[in-house]
């Protein structure tokens, strides 16, 4: 029976992650469906539990975990591992905080790049930071906006591009000038060459401003979901005067966001605790 009750719920959660991800990949959500495969991943695992599971546990019970310190090890390993994940997910969900700009109004408003499909229309996920974009950008026409995000593999042409004319249709006219950033293929390259763009655009227009003792105000637009990491990444890059505004995570999308910020936590702490014994990565 006991077997019988595991074989039930294994097979009920493959169902579960097909269906979500196939729930995923209808309501397009830009590149994250390519870390939405991770359902599929589990959907194979709970399918096999399900059909040989005991013989599974039996096998691993003999060679894995035949001695009681390689056990123990796992253990601790997968108890380090949960709670380490929960930290992450608590920063992820943490407000990101007012900060106080002692009356200074916004001078450059940062549209994360979010994905394009392959007619060049945003995701999902992107348009949903576009409006909430030409929302701030209709009541604060002096901010410039700047557009974020390269090329990717599957797309026609680069996002910032398809930002820009989104922007330009829904804002009205005169509108916010809109700089294009278009090489962008992550997070991080996102506020390295923006900062470049907006220290150029600082050079043209206020050639006498030192932005370094006076630097410019920079409002970050992206998901709830992604919005911490990207404050603490844009302020890591050299920001020193950065908010965001947090855009909601469509239902839907929110497990596997979510999720995938854990997982962009997880690379980034592996990759500072590397550097410091191999500086060259």
């Amino acid at each position: 029976m006991k077997t019988r009750h595991w074989r039930i719920a294994s097979a009920t959660a493959s169902l579960i992650c097909i269906a979500y991800f196939v729930a995923l990949k209808i309501s397009d959500h830009g590149p994250l469906i390519d870390f939405a495969l991770i359902w599929l991943s589990a959907a194979l695992a709970f399918t096999l539990f399900a059909f040989d599971g005991e013989r599974i546990g039996d096998t691993l019970g003999r060679t894995l975990f035949r001695r009681k310190g390689v056990r123990r090890f796992c253990g601790l390993f997968a108890l380090f591992f949960i709670t380490i994940s929960l930290a992450f997910l608590v920063l992820i969900c943490a407000p990101p905080g007012a900060k106080d700009t002692g009356g200074k109004e916004i001078e450059y408003l940062v549209v994360l790049g979010g994905g394009i499909r392959e007619n060049g229309e945003p995701s999902v996920t992107l348009k949903s930071r576009l409006d909430r974009a030409a929302e701030y950008m209709r009541a604060n026409p002096s901010v410039t906006v700047l557009v974020t995000g390269g090329k990717g593999e599957k797309e026609p042409w680069t996002e910032a591009e398809t930002m820009a004319r989104y922007l330009e249709s829904k804002a009205e006219k005169p509108h916010s000038p809109i700089l294009e950033e278009r090489a962008a293929l992550n997070t991080i390259e996102n506020f390295t060459f923006s900062k470049k763009m907006i220290a150029d655009r600082e050079k043209e227009i206020h050639p006498e401003r030192d932005i370094a003792c006076d630097p410019p105000s920079v409002l970050v637009i992206t998901n709830e979901s992604h919005l911490n990491r990207a404050l603490f990444l844009a302020r890591r890059e050299g920001y020193a005067d950065v908010s965001g505004i947090p855009v909601p995570t469509p239902p839907v999308a929110a497990p596997n966001n979510y999720l995938r910020e854990v997982g962009s936590y997880w690379k980034f702490l592996i990759r500072s605790l590397l550097k410091v014994f191999i500086p060259s990565i």
